[in-house]
């Protein structure tokens, strides 16, 4: 009896394919993959400024506007009242409601009266402002000029300081040294022309001529504007008085027109409407 070879066990064969030779494995997400790769796609680097490179000129700070003037210091009502008032005046002035406003005593040089008045209480006001903005330049020229004192006694100061070392000295005071001359400018004015006369009574080592002037011219400035300062504040309170109290008699006169319609074309009338409005009335109610 023959015996029968054992099975042998089936190896597949393995093609084996050299690496250079493999096709692109395909991504799940299509051609992503390869994308990713691809030159072309690549991003490229950002170019690195050399120190050769002039940079890029700073923009210039913007030219300053002009401030425009504004009348902050007046009650926005009187403006009102005046341009409530300049409205009223422009439309008694019409020949469309002359005859009928002359029987109520608005005959034309009552409106003309009005209308100086308004422009009178007008120049108040630009009075006003412009006084207002001169003690702003002022007040700089206070400060600027302040500044200048100020240097002035602690060059005397300083010289006293050498002389009277002891801080005890008692005759360091008559140089006001250690007092905040910033509480008050009464104290600047009279501490600072102490230091002259004390100057002039007993001079001062290293305290040259030239020195006493410089501090005598220091203070003469210092005084003149806070004069000028002053003048400033008197005459913006002068002139808002005056504006105040001409609005006051343009609001009577104006009321005075207003109750003159109303009597002429009541609102009880619709054909009345467009006549009261341009009055500044209410068409469906009688004037307060």
């Amino acid at each position: 009896m023959s015996s029968t070879p054992p099975a042998t066990a089936y190896r597949p064969t393995v093609h084996r394919v050299h690496p250079s030779a493999a096709p692109p494995r395909r991504s799940p997400l299509g051609n992503y993959a390869q994308d990713q790769i691809n030159p072309a796609t690549l991003s490229k680097p950002t170019p690195v400024m050399s120190d050769t490179t002039t940079p890029a000129p700073a923009p210039s700070d913007p030219t300053p506007e002009t401030p425009t003037h504004v009348n902050a210091f007046i009650n926005k009502e009187l403006i009102d009242e005046i341009n409530l008032a300049d409205e009223v005046a422009t439309e008694a002035s019409s020949v469309t409601y002359a005859a009928a406003l002359a029987t109520k005593s608005i005959d034309a040089a009552y409106v003309a009266d009005l209308t100086a008045k308004i422009v009178e209480a007008n120049g108040y006001m630009t009075d006003a402002g412009d006084k207002s903005a001169k003690r702003k330049s002022t007040t700089i020229t206070e400060q600027k000029r302040r500044a200048t004192l100020l240097e002035c006694i602690a060059v005397v100061q300083a010289c006293a300081k050498l002389k009277y070392a002891d801080l005890k000295d008692p005759l360091r005071a008559t140089y006001y040294i250690g007092v905040q001359f910033s509480s008050s400018r009464t104290l600047l004015k009279s501490s600072s022309q102490a230091i002259l006369n004390r100057l002039a009574a007993e001079p001062l080592d290293n305290v040259k001529p030239e020195d006493i002037a410089a501090l005598q011219a220091a203070r003469d400035a210092y005084v003149a504007a806070q004069t000028t300062q002053t003048d400033d504040q008197v005459g913006i309170t002068i002139a808002h008085s005056l504006f105040e109290a001409k609005v006051k008699v343009i609001a009577q006169m104006r009321r005075h027109i207003q109750y003159a319609v109303d009597a002429i074309w009541p609102c009880s009338r619709t054909t009345n409407a467009a006549v009261r409005v341009a009055f500044k009335l209410l068409a469906d109610h009688p004037a307060r």
